[in-house]
């Protein structure tokens, strides 16, 4: 079969430069011989693209090309981490995201653009398992503001060299872990495969109730929707730890997807969710780096303002 960027040329199409992270994660995270790639939008020549919701401010045709756009941005973003897109061997999972008006349910042809062009290019290789969902909102075509009185100092890319223990760092910042929170429904809190665990969805629980009840954008505004953030991260490490036992364990949050509750035209999820993010960093260092999706919900569970589910690699050792 040709190359990959033989059969892009042969489409005329070209991988744009890999875009950056617009907040406090980075683009992708390999583990073992998978790699994880956050949210990435339709950005062409350094801008986003294609502004507006499915069903009112653009058609079905506009919404495919969108998502064919997003897609190659992808790839860019994974040949920069693996060098050469050739190394693909399979395209396991795609979770596709449409900003969509109320009433507007062709999600899956929409997301279609992403999945046609991996066939295309990839063959049987790039037939995927997927998810297209409708969103209440996305964000923004910019980098997420900085609220004020919040620390937002650049992470410098750096290698760690020996760290505190976890627990030591949280105290330091004067957090500690919460008892871990039970599930609320038909499932567990984590399940651990190999190396990697999976968190379930997460919510801002303190003393065994919720907190942060509320919409973005109307009841709650970007410093409390950060701190509802961070207190969810703190959640869902409590239930990390009573999988593993130790979250010195822990070798590198891979990808976190944050879900806020956002009331309409509310665009700045990722300002929100750098509650969660700043927090791994800060405790976790270059550990702490991690794949990402900021997305704004409709509704969440309870009311709560902020959800968060991620995947964590650990160490080998099951003691």
């Amino acid at each position: 079969m040709p190359r990959v960027e033989e059969k892009l040329e042969a489409l005329g199409l070209q991988l744009p430069p890999p875009p950056g992270p617009v907040a406090a994660y980075v683009s992708t995270v390999r583990t073992g011989d998978l790699v994880f790639v956050s949210g990435h939008g339709p950005m062409r020549d350094g801008q986003f693209t294609d502004i507006g919701k499915l069903g009112r401010d653009l058609d079905i045709e506009a919404g495919y090309q969108a998502a064919r756009l997003v897609m190659l941005n992808c790839l860019a973003s994974v040949k920069a981490e693996i060098g050469d897109l050739d190394k693909i061997t399979r395209i396991v999972k795609v979770l596709g995201m449409v900003n969509s008006a109320p009433g507007f349910e062709e999600q899956p042809a929409v997301i279609n653009g992403a999945s046609d062009l991996l066939i295309e290019i990839l063959g049987d290789r790039g037939r995927h398992a997927r998810s297209a969902v409708g969103m209440a909102e996305l964000p923004r075509t910019r980098a997420a503001p900085v609220p004020g009185g919040l620390r937002r100092k650049p992470h410098p890319e750096r290698k760690e060299t020996a760290m505190p223990r976890i627990e030591e760092r949280l105290e330091a910042l004067g957090l500690q872990l919460p008892p871990p929170p039970s599930p609320v429904a038909a499932y567990v809190s984590t399940v651990r495969t190999g190396d990697l665990v999976f968190v379930s969805g997460h919510g801002p629980m303190r003393d065994g109730r919720f907190t942060g009840i509320g919409k973005l954008g109307r009841d709650l505004d970007i410093e409390a929707g950060y701190q509802a953030a961070r207190l969810v991260m703190l959640n869902c490490l409590a239930s990390v730890k009573a999988e593993i036992g130790d979250l010195d364990k822990i070798t590198r949050i891979v990808k976190v997807l944050g879900m806020v509750n956002s009331a309409p035209g509310f665009e700045e999820q990722p300002a929100v969710i750098n509650g969660a993010s700043d927090l791994l960093i800060e405790i976790l260092g270059d550990r702490g780096r991690h794949a990402r999706s900021a997305v704004g919900m409709a509704e969440l569970p309870f009311g709560i303002s902020v959800e968060i589910e991620m995947v964590v690699e650990v160490a080998d050792s099951n003691d």
